[in-house]
């Protein structure tokens, strides 16, 4: 086989990785009692992004002595608007299920981005459990 075309299949596989390597950070398991359950991070940020007083919103893993982790979020609210946990529960649960609803949430005034303005998930556990 060239030289050629087996760098280009090589970069394509790296490439691939990477991807996949970025998705699997987007993926948290979480057990239950028996099983796994696969909760998808990205999934939690979309519904609760549709409730209506979210401006941003992210989920993150946090670790859990029981099942290995769990899930929380951080949100940031829109100007004047407000919403309880309660409230905040309840949507998670009827789009996602009790399973894939956050244990917490927690509300700050702006959620950590970097330069590209994206939200930066992974500082979230230490911003707010200070490790």
């Amino acid at each position: 086989e060239p030289i050629g075309r087996q760098l280009i299949v090589n970069e394509r596989l790296q490439a691939l990785d990477d991807r996949l390597a970025r998705r699997a950070a987007q993926i948290f398991v979480v057990e239950d009692h028996a099983s796994g359950v696969f909760v998808c991070i990205d999934l939690l940020d979309e519904v609760l992004l549709e409730h209506g007083a979210i401006l941003e919103a992210a989920a993150f893993a946090v670790p859990c002595p029981n099942y290995g982790q769990r899930v929380e979020a951080c949100i940031s609210f829109k100007p004047s608007q407000n919403a309880g946990f309660d409230e905040l529960d309840s949507h998670c649960k009827e789009r996602l299920g009790a399973y894939k609803a956050p244990d917490k949430i927690h509300i700050l005034d702006e959620l950590p981005k970097g330069p590209s303005g994206k939200i930066q998930r992974l500082k979230l556990y230490d911003l707010i459990y200070g490790n």
